[in-house]
């Protein structure tokens, strides 16, 4: 899967999906201190799925309805990066290439997936 680390997201995670054989370009490697609509802008045109803990992606993404491959937004302490990894590889396991233009919130037991409409659709 091709997807695009936010700046945010620990270090350690973006190892732990590198090593299960995803392409991840991490923010903190190529683009350190890109605001967040570069940081979508990015993703996008690179067709990656955008993976991060700041919920304002929701407000560009889904309310404004600002162009996204999807959104992995990850709503787990911070402080537990094991749980956050176990997680997401879960939810990669659970809905693979069905998180394309989805907008999904991974918590510490569920996981919220929404389709994302098109800019400009109701």
């Amino acid at each position: 899967m091709r997807i695009l680390a936010d700046e945010c997201c620990d270090a350690q995670l973006v190892a732990a999906l590198r090593q299960d054989g995803h392409d991840v370009r991490y923010i903190s490697e190529s683009d350190k201190g890109s605001k967040d609509r570069q940081v979508r802008e990015l993703a996008y045109a690179d067709q990656r799925l955008l993976l991060t803990i700041d919920k304002d992606f929701g407000e560009l993404i889904v309310r404004l309805k600002e162009l996204s491959h999807g959104v992995l937004l990850i709503r787990i302490d911070d402080t537990d990066v094991d749980l956050q990894i176990r997680r997401l590889r879960q939810t990669i396991q659970t809905f693979g290439d069905t998180l394309i233009m989805h907008f999904t919130v991974v918590g510490p037991q569920k996981t919220r997936h929404r389709s994302l409409s098109l800019k400009g659709s109701g």
